[in-house]
């Protein structure tokens, strides 16, 4: 009788070893709309959760991206990486030829800040007043800087 108890036990936890534990859901954010295979994945020997996500760059190609979990506010889509942006912000990066070259747009009041390829591949950290900028393309110099034309 004992060996009869013994199998059904060890059956039972053979069979909840193989399935898979129940995937967390994932944060809402914005990226929702332009990212699949979203996924939220434990960090092996650490508490921390990346979320995995394949993401559409402005080109339309997808690429695979990586956000280091929590967030604390809005997690989107900049050009296929995800992002997250914290703490209410009225101003949001405005359109531009200036986002197929710089990474990271934020903005600090009517202040954007980016890190813009220049012609000769390095990054550029360089901020420009998009008051200035009212109605023209915001784009970027051979230089990395960002400016209005």
């Amino acid at each position: 009788m004992r060996l009869g108890s013994l199998s059904s036990v060890l059956f039972a936890i053979a069979v909840s070893a193989a399935l898979p534990a129940s995937a967390e859901s994932p944060p809402p954010g914005s990226y929702q709309g332009t990212c699949t295979n979203i996924k939220v994945q434990k960090l092996i020997g650490g508490p921390g959760k990346n979320l995995t996500a394949t993401c559409q760059k402005k080109s339309g190609k997808p690429v695979d991206a990586v956000l280091a979990l929590p967030c604390g506010g809005d997690i989107r889509n900049e050009n296929g990486n995800l992002v997250c942006k914290s703490g209410p912000n009225p101003f949001a990066p405005p359109p531009g030829s200036y986002m197929a070259q710089c990474k990271n747009a934020d903005m600090a009041g009517p202040i954007l800040r980016a890190s813009c390829k220049a012609s000769d591949g390095s990054r550029v950290d360089t901020t420009i007043n998009t008051l200035d900028c009212r109605g023209r393309d915001i784009s970027v110099k051979p230089n990395g800087k960002l400016t209005c034309k």
